[in-house]
């Protein structure tokens, strides 16, 4: 059982795109070979086993576990060696959603396991239910419980590289003032002025440890305090900008366009539309 998605207008480009979500029961006979097709799949086995073959690797998925992977890179998964395979699975796609994988690949791999009753199985039952049901916000509800699953993967990836990694304090110290901060002007020779650090030294550590820069740490930072205030809040989008740390709102509703695919006004109207 499978169900093709084509994503609303009213995610507004905000949510990755569901393509397709279902679930099979395999005989020795399935087999899929693929490469250069541009999607992200995730796989549950729900009984029975699995194999796959990326990356001129080979895993088995038995019950509890799968793999999720860069659909684009040549790939093979087949019924293992029980002779049978049921599984759940999603395709997906979305710009910042590649950039998700792709870390997940690179730090942990394709492989995972997860509890039978854990929040990947239950998160892909829903959205097979979703879709054979559909509604008015079906596409938004799908990506969201997308969210949930993504999260999960890049959390355990994060816990287990993190047992390996040590974040020096000048990094802490610098995030802490950001953060506390964020709605003042910030300046990186200021910033750098305060932790007595060279600001070309700051850069290039904090990038290290944080995969960007310490501004565009900040960029992120305050458009994750307006989407909470686009939320909740009544305030104005220009009273928003202010407050959040733009001295113009114009170029508030530009940075936040390129960074969330939509206007911040677009934002507001699809979060009002779930509470009505």
């Amino acid at each position: 059982m499978s169900f093709k998605h084509i994503s609303s207008e009213l995610s507004g480009g905000m949510v990755p795109c569901v393509q397709a979500v279902g679930k099979y029961i395999c005989d020795n006979s399935y087999v899929i070979k693929r490469k250069k097709y541009n999607s992200i799949l995730v796989i549950f086995t729900t009984d029975g086993q699995g194999c796959l073959k990326y990356k001129n690797q080979k895993y088995t998925t038995r019950k509890g576990e799968g793999f999720i992977i860069n659909c684009n890179e040549p790939h093979v998964y087949f019924t293992g060696e029980t002779g049978e395979w049921k599984f759940q699975w999603v395709h997906f796609k979305g710009e910042q959603s590649f950039n998700q994988v792709n870390y997940i690949l690179d730090h942990h791999g394709p492989f995972y396991r997860d509890e039978v009753n854990g929040l990947i199985n239950k998160k892909i039952r829903l959205m097979i239910d979703i879709a054979a049901n559909k509604g008015v916000y079906y596409d938004i509800l799908l990506s969201g419980y997308l969210n949930d699953i993504m999260t999960h993967l890049m959390l355990k990836t994060i816990e287990q590289n993190s047992k390996n990694i040590i974040i020096p304090p000048i990094v802490l110290n610098a995030i802490d003032m950001i953060e506390s901060h964020y709605a003042n002007t910030i300046g990186l020779d200021a910033l750098a002025k305060k932790l007595f650090v060279n600001k070309y030294y700051l850069i290039r550590i904090f990038k290290r440890y944080m995969g960007i820069t310490p501004y565009e740490y900040l960029i992120k930072y305050r458009l994750n305090q307006a989407k909470s205030l686009l939320e909740s809040s009544s305030l104005s989008i220009t009273e928003i900008a202010f407050s959040v740390g733009f001295s113009d709102s114009s170029y508030f509703i530009k940075v936040f366009k390129q960074h969330e695919d939509t206007t911040p006004l677009s934002y507001r109207k699809y979060w009002s539309s779930l509470q009505n």
